[in-house]
Order: structure tokens, then C-alpha cells, then sequence
């Protein structure tokens, strides 16, 4: 190996381990993460309403383009806030059934398939999953998973779900 090969590696090797070393801790199961769901749900909702008012504003008598833009901008906004919560929820508590749960259908219905199939299929193999959802809602989280792991080219997967 030539010197400036070695030199390479031990730099991207320092580089890897000085980022590894600056990763957040490991989940805790059981931490109670209440308060960023409560966030998550409220911007989700927030985002729903602005785009409501954005659709009815473009059928309005006299429609306002800054008004939309601003609207749908402002609901850009609310979902990136909920993705965040939602993300924050679930990196501190990754065993949390129905935050997984949630955050699956939050993607679901901004069309990110491949990620809420993943985190519907974490929800699924959880234990707790039996304890928080009834029969009736395993069912159809597991139809679910598998139209949206058919929309995201996994069709063989699907069709074991």
C-alpha cells in the first residue's frame, strides 16, 4: 500500500469513528415520549387544515395566489414540524407501537411508501402491538403494509404480509 493510500484510510477511518462517536444514545424503550406525539398529532392537523383552506381558496370567487402559496407554504411547514416529532418519538422510544403506528400513517398519506411500510412492519413484530391494537386493527395494519409494500415495488414481500 502506498503512503498516501494508508494516510487515506487512517483519515477516513478517524472520520467514521469521530461520527460514530457523536451519534445519539440508543433508545430507551419505556421513556415516555406523550408530549412530542401530542406535537406530532397537533402539527399533522394543523398541516391538514392549511391545505383545506388552500383548496378552498383556489375555488373561491376570487382567488388569491400569495394567500395559497402562503397556505401551502405555511403547511410544508406544519408536516416537516410533525415528521420531526415523529422522528424524535421514535428515536427515543423505539418500542413504542402506536407512535410507529402513527407515523406509518402519517407517511402513508404523504405518499412516502417505502418508509411507512417500514415503520408498520416495526409496529407488527412488537410485542406490544398485541396489547395496544385489537385484532380488528393488526388486520388492517397488515393489509395495509402490504398495499404499501406493493406501491413501493415489493410485491413478493406483499404478498407474504
Amino acid at each position: 500500500m502506498r503512503r498516501g493510500q494508508s494516510t487515506f484510510l487512517a483519515c477516513a477511518f478517524l472520520a467514521c469513528w469521530a461520527l460514530h462517536a457523536q451519534e445519539d444514545p440508543p433508545p430507551t424503550p419505556g421513556t415516555d415520549i406523550s408530549e412530542l406525539l401530542t406535537k406530532a398529532r397537533e402539527a399533522w392537523q394543523r398541516g391538514d387544515r392549511l391545505g383545506e383552506q388552500a383548496r378552498k381558496a383556489m375555488f373561491s370567487a376570487a382567488p388569491k395566489t400569495e394567500d395559497q402559496v402562503n397556505l401551502y407554504n405555511g403547511q410544508i411547514r406544519a408536516y416537516e414540524e410533525a415528521e420531526g416529532a415523529f422522528r424524535e418519538a421514535i428515536r427515543k422510544n423505539n418500542k413504542h407501537a402506536l407512535a410507529l403506528e402513527e407515523f406509518g400513517r402519517f407517511l402513508r398519506e404523504r405518499e412516502q411508501f417505502a418508509e411507512a411500510g417500514l415503520r408498520y412492519e416495526q409496529c407488527l413484530q412488537l410485542p406490544a402491538a398485541e396489547q395496544e391494537f385489537e385484532a380488528v386493527e393488526r388486520a388492517d395494519m397488515l393489509r395495509t403494509l402490504a398495499g404499501l409494500l406493493e406501491r413501493s415495488g415489493q410485491g413478493a414481500k406483499a404478498l407474504s404480509a
